[in-house]
């Protein structure tokens, strides 16, 4: 069974019904083209989440359409269900929040809105939702997007804790950069720490593929240095404290691009 929760952003209304089809291990694509049979009109948001062992939760955004199946209350669904609707509320806050605070600020020679690289990051975490940790994707998505927020502005470690749960927060302190070192020292204290907790792994492999992928599309010796150099360093703290083959391998990926690149 896959849980469709349909927000609707014009009126912020979230109506949800069920289907009884099974899903588990299919492609993001099979499952956002299974759910896709059941709305009335185009989708213009679709994420996934596990909420129990092999159970998968949907949420969609689309404008002024309903679904076609018949629709439960969120009280009648599992209680693990009803927590993913609170992250994916969570999430949506931190969308919003995210760019308000980091405001004017840029990333990388284009000048683009530093939203960009959060979003980015959020994407990655979204690629590789089957191995997200059940009920935890959101989670990471959130975390995702505020993961340089203590480091480039006034928001504190207590305020994320606050508006967005212990999870949360943890997760970002332990990707916060307390300076601008990089010397070898530095960045293996820096790695020794994020390992500790294995969200912040996750989302510092995101961010890394992120950055990493942008440094392929817009090659600067100098960024590529720099990812190349400390890469193995990070495979050696953190790769083995988790479980998420495909989503390390596509960072080593992209890593090896850039190796490629430079030898041209």
């Amino acid at each position: 069974m896959i849980i469709i929760c349909n927000h609707k952003p014009d009126n912020n209304s979230l109506n949800i019904s069920t289907l009884s089809i099974e899903l588990y291990g299919q492609s993001r694509w099979a499952v956002y083209n299974a759910v896709k049979r059941h709305v009335n009109s185009t989708i213009t948001s679709f994420n996934l989440a596990y909420y129990d062992d092999k159970q998968l939760v949907a949420f969609i955004e689309t404008h002024g359409s309903t679904l076609k199946t018949e629709q439960v209350s969120i009280n009648n669904l599992p209680q693990s269900a009803q927590n993913q609707v609170n992250q994916y509320n969570a999430y949506k806050n931190a969308l919003e929040y995210a760019e308000k605070m980091h405001g004017n600020q840029t990333y990388s020679s284009l000048k683009l809105p530093y939203f960009y690289h959060l979003r980015q990051t959020d994407k990655v975490i979204d690629q590789f939702y089957d191995e997200i940790p059940t009920g935890k994707v959101f989670t990471l998505k959130t975390a995702a997007l505020l993961h340089d927020i203590i480091e480039d502005t006034s928001v504190t470690h207590q305020e994320i804790k606050d508006n967005f749960g212990n999870d949360v927060a943890d997760a970002v302190m332990k990707v916060t950069k307390i300076d601008e070192e990089h010397t070898p020292e530095y960045e293996a204290n820096y790695y020794a720490e994020i390992s500790k907790n294995p969200h912040a792994v996750i989302v510092k492999v995101a961010d890394k593929a992120a950055n990493t992928k942008q440094t392929v599309k817009e090659y600067s010796q100098w960024h590529a240095d720099r990812i190349i150099k400390g890469h193995k360093a990070f495979q050696d703290f953190t790769y083995d404290k988790i479980v998420a083959p495909k989503l390390k391998r596509y960072l080593d990926g992209l890593v090896y691009k850039l190796e490629q690149n430079r030898g041209r």
